[in-house]
């Protein structure tokens, strides 16, 4: 694993809880492509898909 950044881990957790980018987002205080960005770092620094 590289850079993995907690904003990172928090979105990928919210998401994960709420089940929704956009929930996620809110809960965050952020924008829904920001936690786009954030969730299609992370897949691109661990290789994989972490949603289906």
């Amino acid at each position: 694993m590289k850079n993995i950044t907690l904003r990172q881990l928090h979105s990928l957790l919210a998401i994960r809880r709420l089940g929704k980018i956009s929930a996620a987002a809110d809960e965050l205080g952020l924008t829904g492509p920001a936690v786009t960005l954030q969730l299609k770092q992370l897949e691109d620094q661990l290789g994989a898909p972490l949603f289906d």
